[in-house]
């Protein structure tokens, strides 16, 4: 009795080492897929990673920025394609005169003047989180920035001698303002609640993922129906009342015209 006893402990205690250096084993090898599984993933990590971050960026500021207008004259003069697309396009007009290129192709998308839903949303983004406007000021702001874009257009017009250009409208969002050129994008993004025409912008190359996903964003308002016009150097005014007529301006389009001048005037006396 006793040996059999002693037969069937030490048979237990045999299969219980043994079971543990099997769950040893066992351990072991998870570990080491695991280990392997996290490596890939790093390794994944790394590899994507990249083309997520920007080339540079700029803080976003109450006054110009230099640094910032050399890198967008930059971009424009070593560039054959300039797609714009926010809401007002008042600088430019500006660039296009600084940057010494001759072979361009322009296109700008702005904020159809009737959206009065998104233009209150900019309004908003625009200005100081803490001054909270009356539903007369942002009427009157609303109609501000609808004068705006009038003057822009016409302020493309008078350039549409440098380069051809095409100017359509969309309708929203309105968060963001994106400029891509042929190797470069730059994304600003109005979300820093300071209240600034000049918010936080972000410089990505062509092999990062934020360039090609605005210029996919590009190519959705390219395909969209909403009113366009194209621009050249043979194009003439009435061309353009005719446009600015159809997009609901009523008035004079010289007084556009020196409103535009004004603006331009005015951002150049402006220190960086």
């Amino acid at each position: 009795m006793a040996y059999v006893l002693t037969a069937a402990l030490h048979t237990w205690f045999s299969g219980a080492a043994t079971l543990r250096a099997m769950e040893t084993t066992v351990a072991d090898k998870v570990g080491d897929v695991l280990n392997n599984v996290q490596k890939q993933t790093y390794s994944l990590i790394a590899g994507e990673f990249p083309k997520f971050i920007p080339v540079t960026f700029f803080e976003a500021t109450k006054t110009r920025n230099v640094v910032f207008e050399e890198e967008m004259i930059d971009a424009i003069s070593e560039s054959r394609q300039y797609y714009f697309r926010g809401v007002t396009a008042r600088h430019v007009p500006i660039w296009l005169e600084r940057a010494n290129t001759k072979e361009l192709q322009v296109s700008v998308f702005v904020l159809d003047p009737n959206c009065n839903d998104y233009l209150e949303l900019y309004i908003r983004e625009k200005h100081d989180e803490s001054n909270n406007l009356s539903s007369e000021q942002i009427l009157t702001e609303i109609e501000k920035v609808q004068r705006q874009i009038y003057y822009s257009l016409v302020g493309l017009f008078d350039a549409r001698k440098l380069h051809p250009i095409t100017i359509k409208l969309h309708r929203g969002p309105i968060f963001f303002r994106s400029e891509v050129f042929d190797k470069k994008c730059f994304v600003s993004l109005y979300v820093d609640a300071i209240g600034t025409n000049y918010p936080t912008t972000y410089l990505y190359n062509e092999r990062s993922v934020f360039y090609q996903t605005f210029r996919k964003d590009i190519t959705h308002c390219q395909q969209l129906a909403s009113p366009s016009i194209s621009l050249t150097s043979g194009t003439n005014e009435e061309e353009l009342i005719g446009f600015l007529t159809k997009i609901g301006f009523s008035g004079s389009i010289e007084e556009l015209r020196q409103e535009f001048i004004g603006f331009k005037e005015a951002f150049s006396q402006t220190s960086g």
